[in-house]
């Protein structure tokens, strides 16, 4: 972050800084807007999830735009399970109290209360599920077809 910061204009330093996990290379390519528009999507259909845990709400939401037209494309479909990824994991890193190594810091509360309708066997499954979709993906299945069935039977949280 001190060299980002120091050495470059960039906005958002230590955003820039977690969301490429520490290569100077990456921060500086990184298209911050695009991820944080990603990431935006996941938080809110995590959020309505966590409120109404049905395959419904998921379904409801990946086919509206944008994520309908972007869940066409492996590479966009593939990058949207990698957002996912790093929210569960950060949901997760919050349940265990090492918030420090959260990467959407500037998301925090969102996250907590995310956590909070999560266990950590829901965590677990989901978690599974999304490297079985990444898989299912690279094998040239349809990619929203993999992000939407990724949450069919997994376990319904306490909310």
């Amino acid at each position: 972050v001190q060299l980002l910061t120091k050495t470059t204009d960039l906005e958002n330093p230590r955003l820039r800084a977690c969301f490429s996990y520490g290569s100077i290379g990456k921060a500086l390519e990184l298209d911050l807007e695009a991820v944080l528009a990603k990431r935006d999507q996941m938080l809110t259909l995590l959020e309505a999830w966590i409120s109404r845990p049905t395959f419904q709400t998921v379904f409801e939401r990946c086919e509206k735009h944008p994520l309908r037209t972007e869940l066409r494309k492996k590479a966009e479909g593939l990058g949207f399970l990698d957002t996912l990824l790093t929210l569960f994991h950060d949901v997760y890193y919050l349940q265990v109290d090492t918030a420090e190594r959260v990467v959407n810091e500037d998301q925090i509360d969102r996250l907590q209360r995310i956590s909070k309708g999560l266990t950590s066997e829901d965590l677990r499954a989901l978690i599974s599920a999304v490297g079985e979709a990444q898989q299912d993906i690279k094998r040239n299945v349809n990619p929203r077809m993999c992000f939407e069935t990724l949450w069919l039977g997994k376990p319904k949280h306490d909310s």
